[in-house]
């Protein structure tokens, strides 16, 4: 458990950039928002035009990202929310990532890379309109895929995530999330959305 724990706390600071990053351009508080659940959190930020929120715009029946926002120059942010940093909600989220990773790294590898990145755009534009909502344009959206820059997948939970959890099952699927992910070569972390 101490090794564990000791993972954990490096896997959080090793973050740290990325949340800080986040944290100072763009308001993710649910409570701030006025958030009670995952999908008030993903409708509320559904609202803003600097994120684009892909909740239940599923590819192979697999939900790619809750959210999409573009950080530097160099890396594309895929949050996957869920409410709390314990086993079921861990477990939901680090998977939820896994099988979004594997389908991104065949996709953006591919031949058919643009139909790809085309076929996703428009399903999550389909849930815009539905709502009556405005997303970004098409070839902008694709731009945050493009091959120079790197995916980094964040674990999000609206409450009780930090490095004083008494959760091992939630650190250790944390954990191994991060190294299938690595072999990927995409980036991940934990962040509270709290």
């Amino acid at each position: 458990i101490t090794n564990l724990n000791d993972k954990f706390s490096s896997l959080l600071d090793s973050g740290k950039a990325e949340r800080a990053s986040l944290y100072g351009k763009y308001p993710l508080s649910a409570e701030k928002l006025g958030a009670r659940n995952e999908n008030d959190f993903n409708e509320l930020i559904r609202k803003r035009t600097d994120i684009v929120v892909g909740h239940t715009a599923l590819i192979n029946k697999v939900e790619l990202a809750d959210l999409i926002i573009r950080g530097d120059d160099s890396r594309t942010f895929l949050l996957h929310n869920k409410m709390h940093f314990d086993g079921p909600g861990s477990r939901d989220v680090n998977g939820q990532i896994i099988a979004a990773a594997r389908i991104w790294y065949d996709k953006l590898h591919s031949e058919g890379r643009r139909d790809f990145l085309h076929d996703y755009y428009a399903k999550i534009n389909t849930i815009y309109e539905r709502n009556n909502l405005r997303l970004i344009p098409r070839d902008t959206f694709c731009k945050l895929f493009d091959r120079e820059r790197k995916l980094y997948f964040m674990a999000g939970y609206l409450g009780n995530m930090s490095k004083a959890s008494t959760s091992t099952y939630a650190k250790l699927l944390s954990c191994d999330a991060c190294k299938q992910l690595k072999t990927l070569d995409f980036g991940y972390c934990c962040i509270s959305l709290a």
